[in-house]
């Protein structure tokens, strides 16, 4: 038991009698096969949390976002457009401030909020008429807990893979709000959607899957599960030729009692 104490849970009571002896070292085997499940098991989401947080980052940090918008610097520059080239400045900076600051995943949604829209307002001036956006928030929402770039990445799918390829300008509505004791988002686009094939294995994507896509949809519903549970993630409703809807659900976990 001493060696238990110390840390040690590869230890085993060799005791086979079936008196009281021999049933209490039954059950000590079993707490501490247990203990050292559990032992296990936190290591592992703890590692995945870090593998998930990295994959975020460096996808947040990827040249190809940031070259493309010093290249639409330039191009604003040579147009002599100087308001639009501060703006953007202003935004990218905002945008790799917040991503890059404090280092904790776990933030508030009011600062989610302000990540997501500064990535719109950037992409807006990239594409000038192509993009349009609306954000309905219900204020009661600022003070919960969320992941650090939860709706970036659902965003940055909306753009590239659904309005880019649409006909006219495209727009995207996200809005938030408590229902049924939860927070819950909707992120919705008018894009061309997503084929029922490729909707249907949306999360059953395998590792090599993780790589090749970055984060994506999946990685984010994963990410969503191993930070709040299993029963939050999300909801994905697409029509090809008309557009998606992904629907976000998150546990209401005030940011003033986060002890992290």
């Amino acid at each position: 038991m001493k060696d238990v104490q110390d840390g040690n849970l590869d230890v085993w009571l060799d005791i086979k009698s079936r008196d009281e002896i021999g049933a209490l070292a039954k059950e000590f085997n079993k707490m501490v096969g247990n203990t050292k499940m559990l032992m296990e098991n936190i290591i592992e989401e703890q590692k995945k949390k870090k593998e998930y947080e990295l994959a975020v980052m460096q996808s947040q940090i990827n040249p190809h976002f940031l070259y493309n918008t010093l290249e639409c610097i330039c191009g604003l520059a040579d147009l002599k457009r100087n308001a639009d080239v501060v703006k953007i400045v202003n935004q990218l900076a905002l945008f790799y401030r917040g991503v890059l600051s404090k280092g904790n995943p776990v933030i508030s949604m009011e600062d989610e909020i302000i990540i997501t829209q500064t990535y719109l307002e950037i992409l807006k001036v990239r594409y000038g008429d192509q993009i349009d956006y609306t954000l309905d928030f219900d204020p009661e929402v600022y003070k919960y807990k969320t992941i650090k770039l939860l709706l970036q990445p659902i965003v940055e799918n909306s753009i590239y893979h659904g309005l880019k390829n649409k006909r006219g300008k495209g727009h995207i509505h996200i809005q938030a709000g408590i229902k049924d004791k939860q927070l819950v988002i909707v992120i919705a686009d008018d894009g061309i959607g997503i084929q029922q094939e490729q909707l249907d294995n949306m999360f059953n994507l395998g590792a090599a899957d993780y790589k090749q896509k970055s984060f994506g949809l999946k990685s984010t519903n994963e990410r969503i599960k191993l930070y709040f549970g299993v029963e939050y993630g999300l909801e994905i409703q697409s029509e090809y030729g008309k557009g998606t809807l992904v629907k976000i659900k998150l546990p209401t976990l005030e940011t003033r009692s986060d002890t992290e």
